[in-house]
């Protein structure tokens, strides 16, 4: 944005100055989410058993997941070796599309599969924001696969490993032993509710 309010209004104009600050502080900011929920997914995996348990270990003092956070930032200095600055950009959001259609496909067939299963939020207007939500991802996801089909190439090739490794492990079989555990009916409070 600032670089289009540049060639517009030029350079040294007040407000593209302006902009360029707040898109400064916007990123620092964007950084520090990022550290702090890749480091707190990666905890969580561990601690679930789908990554090595040493990863879920935290400090004494302040609780902080620092082998996580090690092992994440480890990853990201990798990836901005490896790739360039715009690449990873458009890697992590394919990478967001696609967890937008999983996250609508799995919206509908909890709906289907589930219909007892406790819902504190209602899903609005179900099902068909979520369904144009849906149409609009799969959309996004058809232009990132024709605009950029080396990198849709590169990312789809690591999720197809991950997923082999993540089947060959064994790990999916925990995942199914625990869905097929009964699931209690909705509670009062949570009988008007649907968050999917």
């Amino acid at each position: 944005m600032p670089e289009a309010i540049a060639i517009v209004l030029g350079r040294q104009n007040p407000l593209t100055k302006f902009f360029a600050s707040v898109g400064l502080f916007g990123l620092i900011a964007s950084f520090h989410g990022i550290i702090i929920s890749y480091s707190r997914q990666i905890f969580a995996l561990a601690r679930s058993g789908y990554l090595p348990h040493a990863l879920s270990g935290v400090s004494k003092t302040r609780q902080v997941p620092y082998w996580a956070l090690l092992v994440g930032a480890i990853f990201g200095i990798v990836a901005l070796i490896a790739l360039d600055t715009s690449k990873l950009v458009v890697l992590s959001t394919i990478g967001a599309v696609v967890v937008y259609i999983i996250s609508m496909l799995s919206l509908f067939k909890l709906r289907q599969s589930q219909p007892a299963m406790p819902r504190p939020f209602k899903a609005p207007f179900y099902p068909i924001v979520p369904a144009i939500a849906l149409l609009l991802a799969l959309v996004a996801l058809g232009a990132m696969l024709y605009f950029y089909s080396w990198l849709s190439l590169l990312f789809f090739g690591g999720l197809v490993v991950i997923m082999t490794l993540f089947y060959v492990s064994g790990k999916y079989k925990k995942i199914k032993q625990e869905w097929d555990l009964p699931h209690p009916g909705p509670s009062p409070e949570n009988r008007g509710g649907d968050c999917s």
